[in-house]
């Protein structure tokens, strides 16, 4: 299945579908509507960012499909993986002392450059803080890694190697449905123990052994007792990380990127026809869990009950 992707305009009129940024959407000049065309809602960000800067019920019904993070998009592309633990490595990995080799003044490091959040992250570790040592680079701290240190050097430096942080904090900006970002990925090959805040269910990922998860905490006083429990007992400590390390993963959809994807159900659907009535409640906020709720609950399936509303609404007009 072959598609030809372009940003020409004049290939407007000729095209078979057209793909729209949703965040961008009131910054467009839409061309005329070809009735042979496929119009394609695709968005990145969760709901509420793109909310900043669309109000989506003007869209409603305008769309075919839509192509996001969530898997119940017509036209999903995932940032999820699957992480089994590799025996061989596990074994190879048997008497390293990997906390012998970390930092012993400042367990704990964060990375952050957007300091107001849906999730209210920034508030989580502000109180983390009144109880251990946290660290904070970017613009939502005052330590910076270096002006002309590329960012997967930084990682590195600060988490990877001998001297390095014990535990890095992988809190997303949003706590929503099936939203993952590159935030616990880009550590998964370096020596640091990640903390985990978002609206996925990490242990489908990953074996609960190999990170730590903030909701398995009544308050984030009872998270930093844990850490520092881990701090001051290399045992249990390297017991974590030799886990984290044997971990071998892959992506849940490793052979197809968005444009394949998008190409792929084209293809699939030529002839056919839908209309996303209800653009609105589809990336709408019920997606998302705010703080309170989410720092109440031990699992993600709080978002099932209003998103079986939203799919029903959504997907109304494509039976």
């Amino acid at each position: 299945m072959k598609c030809i992707f372009t940003s020409d305009r004049n290939s407007l009129s000729t095209s078979d579908a057209i793909v729209f940024r949703g965040r961008r959407l009131p910054k467009f000049e839409f061309p005329p509507r070809m009735t042979h065309q496929k119009w394609i809602f695709y968005e990145t960000e969760p709901p509420h960012k793109t909310w900043m800067f669309a109000n989506l019920t003007k869209y409603n019904g305008l769309f075919n499909m839509t192509s996001t993070y969530a898997a119940d998009s017509h036209i999903p592309f995932t940032r999820m993986k699957s992480c089994h633990k590799d025996w061989h490595i596990y074994n190879e990995l048997s008497g390293e002392d990997f906390g012998a080799k970390k930092r012993k003044d400042v367990p704990v490091a964060w990375f952050a450059s957007r300091c107001l959040t849906q999730s209210r992250r920034e508030d989580y570790v502000k109180e983390l803080q009144e109880h251990i040592k946290v660290d904070i680079y970017g613009k939502c701290g005052d330590k910076q890694c270096g002006s002309n240190i590329r960012e997967d050097d930084c990682d590195k430096s600060l988490l990877h190697v001998e001297g390095s942080y014990k535990f890095y904090l992988s809190f997303e900006n949003s706590i929503c449905d099936d939203y993952v970002s590159e935030k616990l990925w880009k550590v998964l090959n370096l020596n640091v123990v990640p903390v985990v805040m978002g609206g996925v269910e990490y242990s489908n990922m990953m074996p609960k052994d190999s990170f730590i998860d903030v909701r398995d905490f009544n308050s984030a006083k009872d998270l930093a007792k844990y850490i520092s429990y881990l701090d001051s007992n290399n045992t249990a400590y390297n017991a974590i990380l030799r886990n984290k390390a044997s971990l071998q993963c892959e992506a849940l959809n490793p052979k197809r990127g968005k444009g394949c994807n998008i190409c792929h159900r084209l293809h699939e659907t030529k002839g056919q026809v839908s209309v996303v009535h209800a653009l609105d409640a589809f990336w709408g906020s019920r997606r998302c869990l705010s703080p309170e709720v989410y720092h109440q609950t031990q699992a993600v399936d709080d978002f099932e009950v209003d998103l079986e509303e939203v799919k029903k609404v959504s997907l109304a007009g494509n039976k």
